[in-house]
């Protein structure tokens, strides 16, 4: 059973009793848990894709993930304001590149995950076919 102010990264084996080795939460873990829980909260407020037949799901998402581009775009142009750029430079640096870039990071991750698995799949199909 699992002790209070213990925490589990998730990410290490288990051993063979299946008990893990748990460490108390560190400073970062305290930190990034304080500047994410308005997120954690935010998002916790979609509901589950059974409502509706997912369409409350996407309602919600689409109506969130509008208010945070609005509020990203307007961020993006009181500091383009306070610094003196013009609002096309504002436009590829701040929007574009802000949108661009996590998707292009998430994208090489998945598809580095997608080779991975793909390699331990072929590993064994290829020593069965050398055989």
């Amino acid at each position: 059973m699992p002790q209070l102010g213990r925490v589990s990264t998730g990410d290490e084996e288990e051993e063979e009793d299946g008990s893990r080795e748990e460490r108390l939460p560190s400073c970062f873990d305290y930190v990034m848990h304080f500047l994410t829980v308005f997120w954690k909260v935010l998002f916790a407020c979609v509901p589950p894709t059974e409502y509706c037949h997912g369409w409350a799901c996407f309602g919600v998402c689409i109506l969130v993930i509008g208010l945070l581009t609005a509020l990203i775009g307007d961020l993006a142009s009181h500091f383009g304001c306070t610094v003196g750029l013009k609002d096309s430079v504002n436009a590829v640096v701040f929007v574009a590149l802000g949108t661009s870039i996590p998707g292009n990071l998430s994208g090489d991750y998945l598809l580095g995950e997608g080779l991975r698995e793909a390699r331990q799949v072929e590993e064994p199909r290829r020593k069965v076919l050398q055989k």
